[in-house]
C-alpha cells in the first residue's frame, strides 16, 4: 500500500511539474483559406476541413473530369 501511494504521489509531482515547465497551447483551428485553383480565388474555412467537399458531387456511374474546373 505504500509503495502505490508513493507511486500516486511521484506521478503527481512529475504532472504538476510538466504543467508548471511554461509549456504553452496554441490554437490551430482558424485563420485558415483554401484554394482548389491555385490560389486564385480563396475560401476561408473552419478546421476540420475535407478538399473533396469543395467538388462537384459526381453520381456513382459518372466519369470524374478534374480538368473542367
Amino acid at each position: 500500500m505504500n509503495k502505490l501511494i508513493f507511486a500516486l504521489t511521484a506521478l503527481l509531482s512529475v504532472s504538476s511539474a510538466a504543467t508548471a515547465s511554461g509549456r504553452e497551447s496554441l490554437l490551430f483551428d482558424f485563420g485558415w483559406e483554401f484554394s482548389i485553383d491555385g490560389g486564385k480565388t480563396r475560401k476561408e474555412i473552419q478546421l476540420p476541413h475535407d478538399w473533396s467537399m469543395e467538388l462537384p458531387f459526381l453520381q456513382p456511374d459518372a466519369k470524374p473530369d478534374l480538368h473542367r474546373m
